[in-house]
């Protein structure tokens, strides 16, 4: 390859950063096959496969990874995280239970198993998970996101509520955080605070159609036709695909047009 190693390496980073699996896959690709020991480069292109959408393919590539380097504790928790997006939810598990019985106030496989138990339906042995991790790291960001999450699921809403306000104390940049804590808050019967959270996200992030199809229902709720119209176009900016904003959207045009 024309490039050494390293910056080999740093250029896949940069590539799956910015979004672009493809050309990442391409490069990693090309270095596993100049340098066929070097796990972290099979890491890489199994990162580079999970991000395209082959969980399949990354799971070979994170086993060739952890062959080489049975230390790459990231190179396990990826496996973990392919093995799940394949339905493999008990080796997940499995494997995640491994890495804490070697390592355990390692935070991040406390969050992976916590995630892992939710898509299985444990919802309480994920929020004790997700604890753990927020005790061992508190600047994890998707613990408190998924924390609030399951404990919305089982309509532990004030404890929802509470997880996503520290939350977003630590992180006030967090679209997220700010558009959970809508959903709870409008849950709970507080329009307008629900409104405003959904109204910060979408300033964090324009580019969420959930948020703004949202917002736009809380308008309409108000009567505030054309500011809910406003928020139904910007869904559909970010996804065109948004049935329920389109038809937020056509219900408002039939109302004014009769």
């Amino acid at each position: 390859m024309g490039e050494g190693r390293d910056e080999a390496i740093e250029a896949v980073r940069v590539r799956l950063a910015k979004g672009k699996p493809r050309r990442a896959l391409a490069l990693a690709k090309e270095i596993v096959a100049a340098f066929p020991e070097h796990g972290p480069g099979f890491r890489l292109l199994g990162d580079a496969f999970l991000d395209a959408g082959n969980p399949i393919r990354a799971i070979r590539e994170y086993r060739r990874a952890r062959e080489l380097d049975a230390t790459d504790t990231g190179a396990t928790l990826n496996l973990g995280i392919a093995l799940r997006q394949a339905g493999a939810l008990g080796q997940a598990i499995d494997l995640y239970r491994q890495v804490l019985a070697a390592e355990p106030d390692a935070a991040d496989a406390h969050c992976c198993l916590a995630n892992a138990l939710r898509a299985r339906g444990d919802l309480h042995g994920a929020i004790d998970e997700y604890r753990t991790t927020l005790r061992l790291d508190p600047g994890n960001l998707v613990a408190p996101n998924n924390l609030g999450l399951t404990l919305y699921d089982l309509a532990h809403y004030d404890e929802a509520e509470a997880t996503w306000r520290a939350g977003i104390t630590r992180f006030p940049g967090d679209a997220d955080l700010h558009r959970n804590l809508g959903a709870v808050l409008w849950e709970k019967g507080r329009t307008r605070a629900a409104a405003r959270a959904y109204a910060k996200a979408v300033r964090l992030r324009p580019d969420v159609p959930e948020a703004w199809f949202f917002l736009g229902q809380l308008r309409e709720e108000k009567g505030k036709w054309r500011k809910a119209a406003r928020a139904y176009r910007r869904a559909l900016k970010a996804d065109p695909n948004h049935a329920d904003a389109r038809e937020g959207l056509t219900d408002l045009r039939k109302r004014r047009d009769t």
